[in-house]
C-alpha cells in the first residue's frame, strides 16, 4: 500500500507520529521510517491500514493499494483531502472506507486493474471529478455532496456554485451559505466524530490595519460538535490571522484558548505604553 501525501496526521496505532512530506516506509513494527520506497516516490505501508486528517496533493495517485494474493488490501480514510490529482484511489483488490473526503480537481477518484478495487465514501465532497470511477474500480456511498461532478449514492446533494473558499494560504473552508453544513450522516466512526467536534470548516477572520480600541479575541470559527456533521475535509480551527496590524494603544487580550495566525511582512505590532 503507498500513500503518496502532502501533510499526513496519522491516528492509527501503528502509525502514530506527525509525519511531514517525503517518502516513507513502515517498519516491521508498523512505525513509519524514511527509507526508499519500491518505486522511489511514494511511502508504504501495511496492508491493512487507518489513518485519518490527511492531504493529498499534486499526486499522480493519492493512495495506492495492492493485494496481488491472500486477503484484500483493506483501508479506512476519515478527513481526507484530496486536490489535483490525476487518480484518487488506485490498485488491485482493495476495498476502503472514506468519511468525510474532499476531493478537488481529480481525474479519476477510484480505478483498480487486474481485480476489483471498491471504496465507499459517506459525507464527502466531489468537486471538479472528471470520473468517478475507472476500469474496475467500483464506488458505493451516501450523504455526499457533488460539484461539476458525476454523482452516486443515496441521499445525494449538488450546487451549481463551487463549494469552498480560501483565507490566506487556507484553503478548502466550505463556502458562506453552503448547503454541504450540516447535513451528513452522523453513522460514522467514532473516532473520527469525537475529533471532528475540535474542527472546522469555517475560516479564520483577517485583521488588518489599525484598531484603536482595548481588542478581545475569542474562539470564533464554530467547531463541528453540534451533532450535524459538515460535509468533506474539516481542518484545525484558526480564529483570527493578523497582517501588518497595528494596535497603537489598548489592550490585546487572547482568550478561551484563541487560534491566531500571522501572515506577511509582519502579524501585529502593538506599541510600548
Amino acid at each position: 500500500m503507498s500513500i503518496c501525501f502532502n501533510t499526513f496526521f496519522p491516528e492509527d496505532p501503528t502509525v502514530d507520529s506527525r509525519v511531514a512530506s517525503g517518502t516513507w516506509r513502515a517498519s516491521r513494527d508498523g512505525r513509519p521510517s524514511r527509507q526508499p520506497a519500491l518505486d522511489g516516490n511514494s511511502p508504504v505501508f501495511p496492508d491493512h491500514v487507518r489513518f485519518r486528517h490527511v492531504q493529498m496533493v499534486d499526486c499522480q495517485a493519492g493512495l495506492a493499494s495492492f493485494a496481488a494474493s491472500g486477503p484484500q488490501a483493506c483501508f479506512y480514510a476519515g478527513n481526507l483531502l484530496m486536490t489535483n490529482l490525476l487518480t484518487g484511489f488506485s490498485g488491485t483488490y482493495y476495498s476502503g472506507i472514506a468519511e468525510h473526503l474532499t476531493a478537488d480537481h481529480v481525474g479519476v477518484l477510484i480505478s483498480a486493474s487486474g481485480y476489483q478495487g471498491t471504496v465507499c465514501v459517506t459525507n464527502g465532497i466531489l468537486a471538479n471529478v472528471a470520473n468517478v470511477t475507472a476500469n474496475l474500480g467500483n464506488v458505493c456511498g451516501a450523504y455526499n455532496g457533488f460539484y461539476a461532478s458525476p454523482t452516486f449514492g443515496s441521499q445525494v446533494m449538488t450546487t451549481t456554485n463551487y463549494p469552498f473558499q480560501s483565507v490566506g494560504a487556507g484553503g478548502y473552508y466550505l463556502a458562506v451559505n453552503s448547503p454541504f453544513r450540516n447535513v451528513g450522516s452522523i453513522a460514522i466512526n467514532a473516532d473520527l466524530a469525537t475529533a471532528l467536534r475540535k474542527k472546522t470548516t469555517y475560516p479564520p477572520i483577517v485583521l488588518t490595519d489599525y484598531c484603536m480600541t482595548d481588542l478581545v479575541l475569542s474562539p470564533q470559527a464554530q467547531r463541528d460538535a453540534d451533532g450535524m456533521y459538515d460535509l468533506g475535509w474539516h481542518s484545525d480551527p484558526l480564529d483570527y490571522c493578523m497582517s501588518e496590524f497595528i494596535l497603537p494603544s489598548g489592550t490585546l487580550v487572547l482568550t478561551n484558548g484563541v487560534a491566531v495566525g500571522v501572515f506577511g511582512p509582519y502579524g501585529a505590532r502593538l506599541n510600548a505604553v
